[in-house]
C-alpha cells in the first residue's frame, strides 16, 4: 500500500535513520503463529486496510463516512452510533500495532529499527485483549483521529514515544494513511482521559483533527530534514509536473 502509480518510481517514501529512499520492502518478521495471525487480520487489520487509501489518490471510506454524519460537538463524532464504523476493529488494530512494537525488535532492512515501545505492566493485560480473554486496564486510554480528505499523508510512523501529557504516564503515537492513534497509560492517568477514549467511552469516540494531520506533516518533515532529501526533493518536484497538468487528478490536495 502506500504507492503513487502516477511517479515513475510508484514505491513508497522509507526514512530511516541513515537514509531516505523509494522501496517496496516492508518492515517485517516473523512473529505470531498462523492462528494469531489470522485472528489480527479478521479482528482489525482487514477492517482498517479496507477503509483507508492504498494509494494516492483513492477514496477515504472511514472519513466519508464520518463527514456526512452530525458530531457529537465540534468534530468529535459517536462511532457507537455510526453505521458502517466498526470502532472495535479499529481500536483491536491500534492495540496490536502497539503491542507488535513492545514485544520484538523490528530490525529494518532499510538500515535501522523501529523505534522501541515499552508498555511494562501493561504488555500482557494488552496481550490478553488481543486474544479476547480480559479488557483493556481502565488506567489506558486510546485516542483514535482521522485527518480530513484531501490532506491525508499516504505513509505509515511505527509507534513511538512521546511526550506525556500526564507526569508519570507514558503516550505512544502511530500513523497510517490518514488514521492515527494515541495511547496514554499509567497508574497517574486522569479518569477524564477516559472521556474521548475510542475504547472505554460509552459512545466509543472518534476525532476528526487537522491539528493531529498537521503533527504528522512535522514529524515527517523533521524526519526528512535530518537525513539526505536530495531523492525526496526530486521526488516531489515530479509530483509538482504531475499536478500542474490538467489531465491528472490522481494525487491528493497538499
Amino acid at each position: 500500500m502506500n504507492r503513487a502509480p502516477a511517479l515513475k518510481n510508484s514505491d513508497p517514501v522509507v526514512l530511516s535513520p541513515t537514509a531516505l529512499k523509494q522501496s517496496s520492502v516492508q518492515l517485517k518478521d516473523s512473529l505470531l503463529c498462523n492462528d494469531c495471525e489470522q485472528l489480527f487480520n479478521k479482528q482489525g487489520e482487514n477492517w482498517v486496510l479496507a477503509h483507508i487509501p492504498r494509494t494516492y489518490g483513492e477514496p477515504f471510506p472511514l472519513y466519508d463516512t464520518l463527514s456526512a454524519k452530525v458530531p457529537v460537538v465540534a468534530d468529535v463524532y459517536a462511532g457507537a452510533s455510526l453505521k458502517g464504523v466498526d470502532v472495535e476493529k479499529l481500536v483491536y488494530f491500534a492495540m496490536s500495532l502497539f503491542w507488535r512494537g513492545a514485544v520484538h525488535s523490528w530490525d529494518s532492512v532499510h538500515d535501522g529499527q523501529a523505534p522501541e515501545v515499552v508498555l511494562n505492566k501493561y504488555e500482557e493485560p494488552i496481550r490478553q485483549f488481543l486474544l479476547n480473554n480480559a479488557p483493556l486496564p481502565q488506567d489506558l486510554a486510546l485516542n483514535v483521529f482521522v485527518c480530513p480528505n484531501g490532506r491525508i499523508l499516504n505513509f505509515m510512523l511505527a509507534p513511538y514515544e512521546t511526550e506525556a501529557d500526564v507526569p508519570g504516564c507514558s503516550k505512544y503515537i502511530c500513523y497510517i494513511s490518514g488514521i492515527g492513534f494515541a495511547l496514554h497509560f499509567g497508574e497517574q492517568l486522569p479518569a477524564d482521559f477516559r472521556t474521548l477514549c475510542a475504547y472505554h467511552s460509552p459512545q466509543k469516540f472518534l476525532i476528526v483533527s487537522t491539528e493531529f494531520e498537521q503533527r504528522m506533516r512535522e514529524v515527517l518533515l523533521k524526519l526528512v530534514s535530518e537525513r539526505d532529501d536530495s531523492k525526496l526533493k526530486k521526488m516531489l518536484a515530479e509530483i509538482d509536473k504531475i499536478r500542474s497538468t490538467p489531465t491528472t487528478g490522481s494525487l491528493p490536495r497538499s
